[in-house]
């Protein structure tokens, strides 16, 4: 591939196959290339290809994107460790492209600090280790291939193109001083056959000797510069290769317009175990061994198809597909997606971090292993997209405002959506339905979860940990089990409708203290609010009916208070109150209750003051042995009054 400007258009940049290219045309070897030489607001334009390239972006204002404004056509696919575009400008903007990041040629461990370390992060890698990695990637293909069983185990592949130069270069070199050498040694009628086959054994030692020692001064002249900076947490990435020792014929002279591979020891052998203890490093006569040790001295370092360090980048009708993370940003910077689909992430789809910003608009996010991470960003928006099949959807998990409207979210594994750590956050308008929990709010975190629809999840909201949400307007149904569950946490839960779900509607415990009000509760199969281990609860113009156990049923110790509601139609007492518990119920109708209006169990205590009461199915208020109450101002009809 290469890249070309047209002269009479001064604001375009090509990149095509040398074939297409026309006259008065400029051309370049790479899509860095033609950044490199790109001015603010200029756009590239990427001809159909797979391009296999780490590209960053530095000049304001570009716009990269395909000729054919389909982004199956054009793939940039990493080969550097850490991304496949790095973006540090502002107004840049990306269109119609696929950016695929692969992890196949890495390895990452955790190394002790004595050995070599080359800093990871700091420009880019140094010459010698930068061919070693591009060989290792130039395999990857030969080994997809032997995978499938395509290529026959016996058959001897190519070294790269560089390998081959590098290779020739240094046999040029060796061979005066070699032959020299070799015509002492040898007789005269044996001297030239000798000093062929010498001077291949003693240029490929040489030639591994040398790159050795190459190697070894770059790793400590780096390692020298890098040690005051690096800190006893560093995580340490290491790129293992080991490299067949050249045999007699090490190229392959048939065909040598043949693309460059690499010998089946390379690919079978690229990543190894690495052995902790240092004195391994001598070399046999038969491998090479190298190893590059490098250093990521940043906290939080993401390995990513696309990173945004700074400035300002929007992303219109992209594909991103990554073996780790999809998309990070940080450093206050502010990204912007529409159109354009995060899939098969094997981490995150798209994460933030330190007071960056995030658009995402009518886009899809699926198959990831987290599909949004919003860690320490100061603004977030996410309207009219997908996320789907995730292990888990979004998660809010830290400080920071967070906008999450009118989305559908589904079938995701862990949750929908969650939000934590003082996260403060609207939803509002979503669709979340078959997820584990629809929505989770924990650890101090206080949502706004407004006009959304939340079906057919195991659990609908889980609200915990302190956490105090406002809630309102949802439509809550169809969930395998509750409603809405709240553990030792508060909130305001108003006019929300919960039906329809196979267990209770709405569990209150441990020593939870919400407030609800104008809810409907209905048709669950259980209880229609369930209080219990020392919870508080306040209930105001509740509309609690039909459910198939009691409307409220409270015990182990809750207090609860009931006013103006109405409490009607549920298959066994309107509320029952048991186990060392107390209740408050106030200016309600409480009518229809298949057995009791109120039920009050042993060491239970309840004021029941100006209510009515009509037609419940045995007893208007049942009073067990033991118990005590308050009855003041009520009215009956068509119900036996109080029982003791």
């Amino acid at each position: 591939m290469s890249i070309t400007t047209e002269q009479d258009n001064l604001h375009e940049i090509h990149v095509q196959p040398k074939s297409d290219i026309q006259s008065g045309i400029r051309t370049y070897d790479t899509i860095q290339e033609a950044l490199e030489f790109a001015g603010a607001g200029e756009t590239i334009k990427i001809h159909p290809g797979v391009y296999k390239e780490s590209i960053e972006i530095k000049t304001p204002g570009l716009h990269l994107t395909s000729t054919s404004e389909n982004p199956d056509d054009v793939v940039i696919e990493n080969i550097h460790i850490s991304h496949a575009l790095l973006s540090k400008s502002d107004s840049v903007t990306i269109s119609n492209i696929t950016f695929r990041y692969t992890k196949n040629v890495r390895k990452i461990v955790k190394m002790s600090k004595e050995q070599l370390k080359y800093e990871f992060g700091k420009g880019e890698l140094a010459e010698l280790t930068k061919e070693l990695f591009s060989a290792v990637l130039e395999g990857r293909d030969s080994l997809e291939k032997m995978e499938k069983g395509e290529l026959n185990e016996n058959s001897n592949e190519n070294l790269n193109e560089n390998s081959k130069e590098n290779l020739n270069e240094n046999l040029k070199e060796n061979s005066k001083e070699n032959s020299n050498e070799n015509s002492k040694e040898n007789s005269n009628e044996n001297s030239n056959e000798n000093s062929n086959e010498n001077l291949k054994e003693n240029s490929n030692e040489n030639l591994n000797k040398n790159s050795n020692e190459n190697l070894k001064e770059n790793l400590n002249e780096n390692s020298k510069e890098n040690s005051n900076e690096n800190s006893k947490d560093n995580k340490v990435v290491i790129l293992e290769e080991i490299l067949e020792k050249p045999q007699k014929n090490p190229i392959n002279n048939q065909d040598n317009n043949q693309n460059s591979k690499i010998n089946e020891e390379l690919i079978n052998k690229t990543i190894n175990k690495l052995e902790e203890d240092q004195k391994d490093k001598q070399t046999s006569q038969e491998t090479t061994k190298t190893r590059i040790t490098i250093t990521d001295t940043k906290e939080n370092e993401d390995f990513c198809a696309i990173k945004v360090d700074c400035g300002r980048l929007k992303i219109i009708n992209c594909k991103i597909v990554s073996q780790d993370n999809g998309i990070s940003i940080r450093n206050d910077s502010s990204l912007t997606i529409e159109k354009s689909t995060i899939h098969f992430c094997s981490e995150v789809g798209i994460i933030t971090r330190e007071f960056s910003s995030l658009i995402i608009q009518d886009s899809l996010l699926e198959e990831c292993k987290t599909a949004i991470l919003i860690d320490s960003s100061k603004s977030n928006q996410i309207n009219n997209s997908t996320i789907k099949e995730n292990d888990k959807g979004i998660r809010i998990k830290k400080m920071g405002q967070s906008m999450i409207q009118n989305n559908m979210i589904s079938q995701n594994k862990k949750y929908g959506i969650c939000t934590k750590n003082k996260a403060s956050s609207l939803i509002d308008s979503n669709k979340i339905f078959h997820n584990e929990v629809g929505i989770l709010v924990t650890k101090d975190s206080s949502p706004v979860i407004e006009n959304n629809q939340i079906s057919e999840n195991k659990t609908g909201i889980s609200v915990q940990d302190s956490s105090n949400p406002n809630i309102n307007t949802n439509t809550i149904f169809n969930q395998e089990t509750i409603g809405i569950f709240i553990k030792n946490a508060n909130g305001k839960f108003q006019k929300n409708k919960i039906y329809s779900n196979k267990s209770n509607g709405i569990n209150v415990s441990n020593e939870s203290a919400p407030k609800f009000f104008e809810n409907s509760v209905y048709k669950n199969n259980g209880y229609g609010y369930l209080i219990f281990d020392s919870a508080k609860a306040n209930f105001q113009k509740e509309n609690v009916y039909e459910n198939t156990l009691s409307g409220f049923h409270c015990k182990n110790k809750v207090s609860i208070t009931i006013e103006d509601s109405e409490i009607h139609e549920n298959e066994e007492s309107g509320i029952f109150v048991n186990l060392d518990s107390s209740c408050l119920v106030k200016k309600s109708e409480i009518s229809k209750n298949q057995m009791n209006g109120i039920l009050i169990g042993i060491n239970c205590e309840a004021q029941v003051i100006q209510n009515f009461f009509n037609g419940n199915g045995k007893k208007a208020i049942k009073a067990i042995q033991g118990s005590q109450g308050k009855f003041d101002k009520n009215k009956f009809k068509n119900s036996k009054c109080i029982v003791m």
